[in-house]
């Protein structure tokens, strides 16, 4: 199978896993409140075996923990009900 890396290098199917697992990794840390950090460690050690942009995934992971505030504030005006009563599916 070919992979279609583009210009930049960037490979978007990389990329797509990527924030998959970003995805999957911010659900983890919402559910189990552990350190991020260590919760980055688990799914890239996982992703491994994955061909995934591994530090893409740590860069959206980490800017979420880092930007958690903002990103709930920005969402708080379209909500109908506080941001601690959102379901971490939804959040």
């Amino acid at each position: 199978m070919s992979r279609h890396v583009r210009k930049d290098g960037i490979d978007p199917i990389a990329r797509s896993r990527a924030r998959r697992r970003a995805l999957q990794a911010v659900y983890a840390w919402q559910m189990s409140g552990a350190d991020v950090r260590n919760v980055i460690a688990q799914f890239a050690h996982e992703q491994a075996h994955e061909v995934a942009d591994l530090e893409y995934f740590e860069d959206l992971v980490a800017g979420v923990d880092a930007h958690h505030e903002t990103l709930d504030e920005a969402l708080a005006p379209f909500l109908d009900r506080d941001i601690d009563q959102v379901d971490p599916v939804e959040r």
